[in-house]
């Protein structure tokens, strides 16, 4: 059964030009792996615009065979695009309700937080286990938008 991981990039220290052009390199480095497929995020059209297919720039969809060796060499992807700018850029890779953030931390960091989740990826299934973040907080936690316990936060509008 094919694996799909979504990719969320940030950079807080690019013009969106830049951004989108390192975003572009990223999906050339990827389109050279053995993925089934590899799509932008759909997003929304701006408000009194007419745009025909809009995207979420930074937003990827890509398609694997389920692969811990294929899985490691898309990390390797994105960790490359962070490059020297991880204090600017967050790379958000979910699989399922598991996801890792990268971000802001050194290399031998990241290296151990991504090991664990690629563990609990073997162990639990592909689209089961915990949330490792990488950055300047490293913690493990539930998926964003839940409560400790993995409830749903109240609801708390008026």
């Amino acid at each position: 059964m094919p694996t799909v991981i979504t990719v969320v990039l940030t950079d807080a220290g690019s013009s969106p030009e830049a951004f989108e052009l390192s975003v572009i390199a990223l999906r050339e480095d990827l389109h050279a792996l053995d993925l089934d497929a590899l799509e932008p995020i759909p997003g929304e059209a701006p408000d009194r615009t007419r745009a025909v297919d809009p995207v979420t720039v930074g937003g990827l969809i890509l398609t694997l065979q389920n692969s811990v060796p294929l899985f490691e060499l898309v990390l390797g992807a994105v960790r490359g695009w962070l490059g020297a700018r991880e204090a600017a850029r967050t790379a958000e890779l979910s699989i399922g309700d598991r996801r890792i953030v990268l971000t802001g931390i050194d290399r031998q960091q990241q290296d151990r937080l991504i090991d664990e989740f690629v563990r609990s990826g073997d162990q639990a299934g592909p689209a089961t286990g915990p949330q490792a973040q990488a950055g300047p907080q490293a913690q493990a936690g539930p998926p964003a938008g839940t409560a400790p316990g993995g409830q749903a936060p109240p609801d708390r509008t008026p």
